[in-house]
């Protein structure tokens, strides 16, 4: 079981990989903590009163529970990674392995650029998210675009990374539809990353997955 909003955020890029993978329906998503109660935002009262087995070690979603391993664990690379391993998802091939790698880790760069321009669970009332999102995707020299350029130079192939898809593309995808969902021209500069993330979000078992969640955390404009 997974816990988590049931909003297109954090999990989104573990979801991506199930879904593509056809694993998807053997994994539990839960909004609502052990008791069965929605999972409220964090810093407030409801947070702190949590069931135990809801947040992870750090106060934090999501989580990750397998009772038939006794697995509790929190921190979505380490649970993108369990779901490879108990899937049996990893490729064997050296390459295609270390390629997996190095996307997954890309994966967790992505979302935190993107978060601080969001500023989420912290925004000051007169934050300027606007300005900070057309200074993200407008500025060639921004985290985003270098991030995106040396993505683009990580491609051997098309429209996966390396010669056969792994689980690193389909995460990396989630991510990349970030960035489109923000702003629909930001990989025109990257047809590499574009045709991936326009190869997975067709990818029928994904496309299905994006249309059932109806919100996605990140905003574009102030005030919403």
């Amino acid at each position: 079981m997974i816990r988590y909003w049931h909003i297109k955020s954090r999990t989104l890029y573990m979801n991506f990989m199930l879904a593509a993978t056809g694993n998807l329906d053997k994994v539990e998503l839960s909004n609502t903590d052990a008791e069965g109660k929605p999972i409220p935002f964090p810093n407030t009262p409801e947070w702190q009163q949590l069931a135990p087995k809801t947040k992870s070690a750090w106060n934090t979603i999501p989580t990750l529970t397998d009772k038939a391993t006794g697995t509790h664990i929190g921190e979505s690379g380490a649970i993108a990674r369990w779901l490879i391993k108990r899937f049996s998802l990893a490729p064997d091939d050296l390459k295609l392995y270390a390629s997996m790698e190095q996307s997954i880790e890309k994966c967790s760069d992505l979302h935190a650029i993107i978060e601080a321009a969001h500023i989420a669970g912290y925004m000051p009332p007169d934050y300027d998210r606007t300005g900070a999102m057309d200074a993200m995707f407008g500025d060639k020299s921004s985290k985003l675009h270098k991030l995106l350029a040396g993505l683009e130079s990580t491609f051997e192939g098309s429209p996966f990374v390396g010669s056969a898809p792994t689980p690193g593309d389909y995460m990396l995808a989630a991510g990349l539809f970030f960035c489109v969902h923000l702003q629909q021209d930001s990989l025109d500069d990257y047809p590499k990353c574009k045709a991936l993330q326009d190869h997975v979000v067709n990818l029928p078992p994904v496309k299905a997955f994006i249309e059932s969640v109806e919100g996605t955390f990140f905003k574009r404009e102030s005030g919403n």
